[in-house]
This record gives C-alpha cells, structure tokens and sequence, in this order.
C-alpha cells in the first residue's frame, strides 16, 4: 500500500504534534521535580513539635524545596485513602508542614534521617537527611545552641 502525498504530510504533522507534546510533558515533569533536592524518611515515635506544627506520631517523608522565598523542609505524611475508587491512586500524600531552613554543611554524610533536638530536648533545631552532607537548620532555631539528639526520632533506610 502506497500512501499518498496528502496522507503522508497529516502523518507527518501528527508525529510531530505527538514529539511537541511529549516534550512539553518530559519539560514540565522535570521542572518540577526539579524543585525538590533531597529527600528522607523519617518513623516519629512521639509527638513531635516543628516551628509550631504539632507533628503525630507515624511514618514521614521529608523533602527539602527550593522556592522563591528560600529553601523549605516539607514533612509529608502518607495516608491511605478509604474513600478512593478503585479508578484512583488510594494511597495520598498529606503535607503536615512546610517549615523554612538555612543549610550548614556536614564534614560527613549522615547515615540516618533524623531530627536535632535543643540541648534541654524540649525543640526541634535542625534536620539531616540520609546521605546529604547539610545540616537543615530551622530558622527559629538557628540561634539556639544545637545538640544531636534523637530520643523520639529513629531515622528510617532510603
């Protein structure tokens, strides 16, 4: 079957639509995970409280953002959604806190997501995700003295 000059031109046109497309698509997905640098996951065992969010004990995925007004530390929790269809992803991501951040760079890489504590164990100072030589001091915290403490918080392997 031979196609002819007018079939192969509205071939080539939608192959070409279909490329745009896909592109547009590739670009917006990485520039949005582009956003996001360095994640963790973090098992909290006690109430914990972060710049005033009250954070429940459970399951937490931690993420540092970059976004126009400084770097972010976003605490996510999972949850699974009863109501979900079965059309529709069940298991939904419900952020708890997006708390403002200054890094301070590590002489090495932590082993283990955790939370510092303040020296009395009573604040949250700062964050060290698994792997990343940064320490993610709160921006309250920056000025109180800082002592790695990890008493409520285990960090979990990712």
């Amino acid at each position: 079957m031979t196609l002819t000059r007018t079939n192969r031109t509205k071939i080539i046109r939608l192959a070409s639509i279909l490329f745009a497309a896909t592109m547009v698509f590739a670009v917006a997905a990485n520039a949005e995970s582009g956003n996001t640098q360095h994640r963790g996951s973090l098992n909290i065992k006690a109430e914990t409280v972060v710049q005033g969010t009250t954070l429940p004990p459970g399951e937490y995925e931690v993420r540092q953002i970059h976004t126009g007004q400084g770097d972010v530390v976003e605490f996510v929790r999972k949850y699974w959604n009863e109501a979900a269809s079965e059309m529709v992803q069940a298991e939904e991501d419900q952020v708890i806190s997006r708390v403002p951040v200054t890094e301070q760079p590590l002489n090495e890489r932590p082993a283990h997501t955790k939370l510092e504590l303040s020296a009395d164990g009573k604040a949250v100072t700062a964050l060290q995700i698994r792997h990343v030589p940064v320490d993610y001091i709160f921006e309250q915290a920056s000025t109180q003295a800082r002592n790695v403490a990890s008493s409520n918080c285990v960090g979990a392997m990712q």
